[in-house]
């Protein structure tokens, strides 16, 4: 069975999956992708500098205005470049846009998961985790009295 690359639309703000993916947190919506060991998102003019120096390292930032000037033609062009076995989706993926792709006749399926490995912490994240909760509990003695 051939591999489909994973299409997310979403904030990183929003989505924990996209910003697991990318490192990349801002409001808006990007487009971000993982194909095979490659993982990219594409970022406005606004937003460019800011993501290259955000993302997590390894993470393709590229010019969305090079793959098109509205999101229907950018998805059909990571398609064309990326995706030449379809996409699979979050279950949070917009079902507007995954009917478009599939009108179009790209293969769109849902996965459950897509990132099994970020329900694990690691020791650091724990430790990570700790740490808040330490300040929160600090913070609130600290309101109380």
């Amino acid at each position: 069975m051939d591999k489909k690359t994973l299409l997310m639309i979403g904030s990183g703000e929003k989505s924990p999956d996209v910003l697991y993916a990318t490192g990349f947190s801002s409001p808006d919506d990007i487009v971000c992708f993982v194909s095979g060991s490659r993982r990219a998102m594409l970022a406005s003019p606004l937003e460019f500098d800011r993501a290259r120096g955000d993302v997590t390292p390894g993470v393709e930032v590229l010019p969305d205005d090079e793959y098109g000037r509205d999101l229907m033609t950018r998805l059909l062009e990571i398609a064309r470049r990326h995706a030449p076995n379809g996409f699979t989706v979050p279950r949070d993926f917009p079902v507007y846009w995954a009917d478009r792709l599939r009108e179009a006749g790209i293969e769109v399926t849902t996965v459950e998961r897509p990132f099994p490995k970020r329900e694990f912490k690691t020791m650091r994240e724990i430790r990570m985790i700790s740490n808040a909760e330490l300040a929160t509990q600090s913070a609130m003695m600290r309101a109380r009295d």
